[in-house]
């Protein structure tokens, strides 16, 4: 019988035990998932920054692409006003004969 007693009371000492430290536990698991939630938004905000950025710097990139396209256009007709220049006092100026 002291053995029945024994055992019925360490069951009742475990099962006391355990909603102890489920109380316990629970507000900690609370936390810990408020914890991960944030740092999820905060992870998915990130992505969303870094998705902004790249898209601001694509459109920047965008404009000196064209900047670079409008300069060499413009080179490429003054190299070639030069050409058409140095041709003219080439056959005109230079073979005259004084």
């Amino acid at each position: 019988m002291d053995q029945e007693l024994l055992n019925a009371l360490r069951q009742v000492f475990r099962e006391e035990l355990r909603d102890e430290l489920q109380k316990e536990l629970d507000p900690i698991k609370e936390r810990l998932d408020a914890v991960v939630e944030q740092l999820d938004r905060m992870e998915r905000a990130q992505a969303e920054d870094v998705v902004a950025m790249l898209g601001h710097l694509n459109n920047k990139l965008e404009v000196i692409r064209h900047d670079v396209e409008f300069v060499a256009k413009e080179q490429g007709a003054i190299r070639l006003e030069i050409d058409r220049s140095k041709r003219y006092v080439a056959s005109h100026i230079l073979h005259e004969k004084p």
